[in-house]
């Protein structure tokens, strides 16, 4: 014979379920703003690479700019994952303001990306045509284009859904 406990079944029904979120404690306050850090410190080097990667700038030279801005591309990681974890800082700490000028300059990114995109293809039939001589070489650039058209349909699809949901997530409800 099996005894059933009713308290022990009636407790889940009969407490009421609560929408409103727990108060926020210090402590996830303290590792929001870590991770808000983390997210300004990855940005800034980020960029940082990536500007040193343009210096010294030799515009006209075919060779050049494809290889800037395919290391451009390939740079785009750190300062990718440095706004998310800063958008997310600001959306765990209520910062409406701050997820928009995020979301802001996020949308700037992706202007810049898109400009970057129209350059790299302005270059990719003068880079196909100087190794059409060499199988070896034309695979290897042809692996480059890849990769970069892969990186900036990443690039571009990961910074226009963190400006949407970033400026989503600072209307006021």
């Amino acid at each position: 014979m099996r005894i059933i406990d009713s308290t022990a079944s009636r407790q889940f029904v009969d407490k009421p379920v609560t929408s409103s979120p727990r108060p926020e404690s210090g402590l996830q306050r303290d590792a929001w703003s870590l991770i808000g850090w983390l997210g300004i410190v990855l940005v800034i080097l980020g960029f940082v690479d990536i500007g040193l990667g343009l210096y010294p700038t030799a515009f006209g030279n075919s060779e050049w700019e494809f290889g800037t801005l395919t290391g451009i591309l390939n740079g785009f990681a750190l300062p990718t994952m440095g706004f998310y974890l800063l958008l997310a800082s600001f959306i765990a700490g209520g910062k409406r303001v701050a997820a928009r000028v995020t979301s802001l300059l996020m949308i700037v990114v992706v202007v810049a990306l898109v400009v970057l995109g129209l350059l790299y293809a302005t270059g990719i039939p003068l880079a196909l045509k100087s190794v059409a001589g060499n199988a070896l070489l034309t695979l290897g650039i042809k692996k480059a284009l890849v990769k970069a058209g892969v990186l900036l349909v990443g690039y571009l699809s990961l910074y226009v859904l963190g400006a949407v949901r970033g400026w989503r997530s600072a209307r006021v409800n």
